[in-house]
This record gives structure tokens, sequence and C-alpha cells, in this order.
């Protein structure tokens, strides 16, 4: 398996085996080996290599299809979130799949057509404050905050999400798809 995810992954990048073997600086011969699975690396090296594409030592070896901690993550998360959502209620599931249609195609689609973190960005701190805006009312029906410490934290995160807006707007506008 360690043989084939450095093939791939050195494909991936357009790179021959001497070029992976001058960036590394491991011998070509050796780094043959390990493609064709004729010898391991010790732990050095694969935490080179692993370094090197960006990816986990579990990958490379084929412990798991997650090329990195964020990509495991992301599955993870996605997995519970499919499987809760086959728990929810209807109109539950009928709203999130709304949200999610969305961002998927701003993700894939590039519907926008502006770069995408330009884009995403004030999205993802919206979606943020709006998440604060609910953990502080949380906090606030089962804690001692007071309703004005509350309001005062509502305020700002209001101003957050305002600002954000404007940044999103500024974006579109650059871009001329308004």
């Amino acid at each position: 398996m360690l043989g084939e995810r450095i093939r791939q992954l050195r494909k991936e990048k357009g790179m021959t085996l001497r070029d992976l073997s001058n960036e590394l600086e491991i011998p070509f011969t050796t780094l043959g080996n390990y493609e064709r699975g004729d010898r391991q690396p010790n732990f050095e090296t694969f935490k080179a290599i692993a370094e090197y594409f960006e990816v986990s030592i579990d990958y490379l070896v084929g412990r798991v299809d997650a090329r990195n901690m964020d990509e495991y993550l992301l599955q993870t998360d996605y997995e519970l979130l499919s499987k809760l959502l086959r728990e929810a209620d209807p109109k539950v599931r009928e709203l999130a799949a709304n949200l999610f249609n969305r961002l998927y195609s701003i993700v894939t689609n590039n519907e926008f057509s502006v770069p995408k973190i330009k884009e995403l960005a004030p999205l993802s701190k919206i979606l943020d404050s709006l998440f604060d805006i609910k953990k502080e009312a949380a906090y606030t029906r089962g804690g001692t905050q007071t309703k004005y410490e509350y309001a005062s934290k509502y305020i700002k995160e209001k101003e957050n999400i305002d600002k954000s807006l404007n940044e999103l707007f500024e974006v579109l506008i650059e871009s001329k798809e308004v």
C-alpha cells in the first residue's frame, strides 16, 4: 500500500521518481524500492514523505483513507451529520438540506465566479456569530449572565454579522456578479 500511495501522490504533483528523490534527498533506487514494495522506510523517512505530501503516516501505509486530520475530521463529521439528519424531524432535514445545497453549489460549482476563499470567509464569520449568539442564549438561561450582558453580546455579534455581510457584498461587487 505504501508504494501505491507514494506513486499516486507523486503523480498527482506531476513529479518523476527522480524529482521526488531530489526533493526528499532520498536515493533514487531506494525510493524506487519503496514504490515497488521491496523495501520499507524507517520512521524518519516515513515522516519526511508524509510531511512533503502533507498527509498522515497512517494514510501512507493504508491504515486510513483520509489524507490528513482535517480530511479525517470532515469525513467523520459528515458521517455523524448524515446519521443525525436521517433520524431528524423532516422539517429540520429539509432546512439542513437547503443549507447544504447552497454551500455545495458555492464550493463545487463556483456559483458566484469569485475566489472561493473570499466568499466563504465572510459566510463562515456570519455562521460563527450566529452560533455564538445561540451559545450565549443557552448560557444566559442556565447561568448568572444578566439580560443586559446578553444584549450587549448580541449587539456585538450583530455588528460582526453586519460587517461580514458588507465584506461579502464587496466581494460580489468586485467580481461584478451582482
